[in-house]
């Protein structure tokens, strides 16, 4: 069963606030029982340490980055991002499927393609039957800082949009770091994305209703897939939602009117055992070693390497962009939907109070109550297609 009530999603639907940055209206989704500036949400610390709430000085008891140093400093980059990537496998949150938690049945099928030479999987969710005819369309990309992840991370989160966007669903299964390097797994989303538009009618999707989304890596190549698709002159996107994105590579690439600013980020005395030091992501070793893990010796101020570099956002699709308060690359994202808006391009932003890079979407779906929230969000717009 789930962690929460409905009482708690109604929560989010219903009490948010408003506020400005640069130039654009972000919704804040406030903690449901929670009214304090800078707290984390009480979800989230239960996926972090189950201890945290009954220990007396709710310490953490391991810590994360200097395990990381540890490791960075014994191996090389490549071999440090595959050993990683076998740990966080190992150590994936559960997404086994929950009957309980759907009215109707799901069809999940995989399927393996070929594409310019790359093997690409393409999982499959759609409520049976083409009664109602063609369908809006979901693609999903997994996020794993380019070296990681895989789709069955996913699975509930992407049936709820299955069932109630009555949609055809993808997650596309792409090539990883640092095996294979940039362009390899935007290739092979965007190589995805015409695949299902070419093929719609075969998958009984309407292909004026595709929508493309996904975190962290998965919402930079969702950028990047609508700034391509624009550049080539096809109309493969209907709507963009980038989660939690990166959009910003290059170390020193600076895009006009973004700047760093820590004063943005609130973090209470009592969440500064919870939420690690927010750095800068183009300061950041750890974020280092994934991107140049990811683009290897290609020049990271490509904007579709870093999409907030693009001299041009004239005629992107709309988008829906999420982000998450205690996320180093909440101003990332953010400023992308500025540069959007200002170039007269439909965005709706919301920011998840409470909330870490990872805890909103995806694999705490069921867990924390802003991850359903979200999936209802995405459905939302998809149903405005």
């Amino acid at each position: 069963m789930r962690k929460y009530d409905e009482s708690d999603l109604k929560h989010l639907q219903d009490k948010y606030e408003t506020v400005e940055l640069n130039g654009v209206t972000i919704q804040v989704k406030k903690i449901p029982g929670e009214e304090r500036e800078g707290y984390m949400d009480p979800w989230v610390i239960e996926t972090i340490n189950p201890a945290a709430l009954t220990r007396a000085d709710g310490a953490i008891t391991e810590n994360t980055n200097a395990t990381l140093d540890a490791m960075m400093s014994q191996m090389s980059p490549e071999q440090f991002l595959v050993a990683l990537r076998n740990v966080m496998e190992g150590s994936a949150t559960d997404s086994t499927f929950k009957e309980e938690w759907f009215e109707c049945d799901i069809d999940v099928q995989l399927e393996e393609l070929i594409l310019h030479g790359n093997r690409v999987g393409l999982w499959r969710y759609n409520v049976p039957g083409d009664e109602y005819g063609l369908r809006p369309c979901f693609i999903h990309i997994h996020g794993g800082g380019w070296f990681a992840g895989h789709p069955r991370g996913n699975d509930n989160f992407l049936r709820y949009i299955a069932e109630k966007a009555d949609a055809v669903v993808f997650d596309i299964d792409y090539s990883l770091s640092p095996e294979f390097q940039y362009p390899n797994g935007l290739n092979d989303c965007y190589n995805a994305l015409k695949h299902i538009h070419e093929h719609s009618e075969v998958y009984g999707v309407d292909k004026n209703r595709i929508a493309v989304g996904g975190g962290s890596a998965g919402g930079n190549y969702t950028t990047a897939l609508a700034l391509r698709a624009r550049d080539e002159g096809l109309p493969l996107i209907a709507l963009q939602i980038p989660m939690v994105p990166a959009v910003l590579l290059a170390k020193d690439g600076a895009a006009a009117g973004y700047t760093w600013d820590p004063s943005q980020f609130t973090v209470a005395p009592e969440t500064q055992r919870f939420v690690p030091e927010i750095k800068d992501p183009q300061h950041d070793p750890h974020m280092d070693i994934m991107i140049a893990g990811y683009l290897g010796d290609a020049d990271p101020t490509d904007p579709y390497a870093s999409p907030l570099l693009a001299e041009n956002f004239t005629g992107l699709p709309p988008a829906l962009i999420i982000t998450s308060e205690f996320d180093a690359l909440r101003l990332q994202g953010e400023f992308y939907g500025s540069q959007l808006a200002n170039a007269n391009v439909p965005v709706r932003i919301i920011r998840y109070k409470g909330q870490t890079h990872s805890s909103v979407g995806n694999s705490t779906f069921g867990i924390v109550p802003q991850s359903e929230d979200c999936a209802f969000e995405i459905v939302k717009a998809i149903g405005e297609l």
